[in-house]
Parts: structure tokens; C-alpha cells; sequence
């Protein structure tokens, strides 16, 4: 269920929220390391301070949403890339790519990747191709 939020307080919400959450769950140095980019390189790209970076990265309480979603746009990826633990970076960027694709080609590109799924099953008995539809 969706909970209303006071903008006065949002940002007391967002701090009280990332101080509960585990480190393990921020992306944002695995997705900036992943871009070849040191801290001090993003805190230029955002116009930020290395430190302000660095607190984001470990989830410091002090740290803001709009931090955030400033690298996000730096970075190419969405707030939920760098909060969501589901996801490598690679998966991300298939799945952006993806939705940009004409609904109609979609199914296409699927195909593919089930076709490339299946020769590396062939190869590795162990893995088995998944019905997607």
C-alpha cells in the first residue's frame, strides 16, 4: 500500500528509510565502478563533493534523494538500478534497451536471446532453456 509522505518531511522519511536499509543494497559504487568512474569523477559529472558521493555510496543517513538521482542521470540509470538489489548493471541496461524497442520487435529480440540461451544449453546440458510466454 502506498503511504503519503508530507514534502516537509520527505526528506527526514528518506533519511530514516536509507538508514535502515543494508549497505549491501546500493548499487551506486558497484554501477559507477562498473562505468570506469572514481568518485571523484562522478562528483564532478553531478557537480557534487567527492565526500557527498562517498556518503551516498554507504548509505549514510545524511544522504539525500536528491544525491541520488543526480548520479542516476550522471550514471544512465534509474533510481531503482541503484537501490534495487535484484538487478547486475548489465541486466539493467538489457531491460532499458529493451522497453525503447517497438512493442512489435519485442517479441523478435526474445526470440534471439532465447536462441543464444538454448546453443549455450546444447553446450552445458545443465542449463535448460525457459519458456518466456
Amino acid at each position: 500500500m502506498h503511504q503519503y509522505v508530507n514534502p516537509r518531511y520527505a526528506s527526514r522519511a528518506f533519511a530514516c528509510a536509507m538508514h535502515s536499509e543494508h549497505h549491501h543494497s546500493m548499487n551506486l559504487m558497484r554501477i559507477r565502478q562498473a562505468k570506469g568512474l572514481s568518485q571523484r569523477d562522478l562528483a564532478e559529472m553531478v557537480d557534487m563533493n567527492q565526500s557527498t558521493i562517498q556518503r551516498a555510496e554507504q548509505s549514510h543517513p545524511s544522504a539525500k534523494l536528491a544525491t541520488y538521482q543526480a548520479c542516476a542521470d550522471a550514471l544512465e540509470v534509474s533510481l531503482c538500478d541503484i537501490f534495487c538489489e535484484d538487478r547486475s548493471s548489465i541486466e539493467g541496461i538489457i531491460l532499458r534497451t529493451f522497453r525503447k524497442i517497438p512493442s512489435e520487435k519485442q517479441e523478435k529480440v526474445l526470440s534471439l536471446l532465447e536462441l543464444l540461451h538454448a546453443e549455450d544449453a546444447e553446450k552445458d546440458p545443465g542449463t535448460h532453456p525457459t519458456d518466456h510466454r
